[in-house]
């Protein structure tokens, strides 16, 4: 995974086991807040858009650049430790 931001965020708490989360993850708006009860956390949404993380939704970094708000957001990836 590329890492948009690859140096530790805070160098004067540097710990030896840490993995950056930062890059492209699945990204949906949930306006209608039914993610819990559809289980978006098993089967995440089809019209899923993709965001550059450590970015906020409502920022052109991410990829996303919607600057409404959204009470509630999802986002989702996968990572080994």
């Amino acid at each position: 995974m590329n890492t948009v931001r690859p140096e530790y965020p805070r160098p004067q708490v540097v710990r030896n086991d840490w993995k950056s989360l930062n890059g492209e993850w699945n990204f949906a708006f949930d306006d209608d807040n039914v993610g819990l009860k559809q289980k978006w956390y098993k089967i995440f949404p089809s019209n899923e858009k993709k965001i550059t993380v450590p970015f906020a939704y409502q920022t052109e970094k991410s990829g996303i650049n919607d600057p409404s708000f959204h009470d509630v957001v999802w986002y989702n990836t996968t990572f080994e430790v």
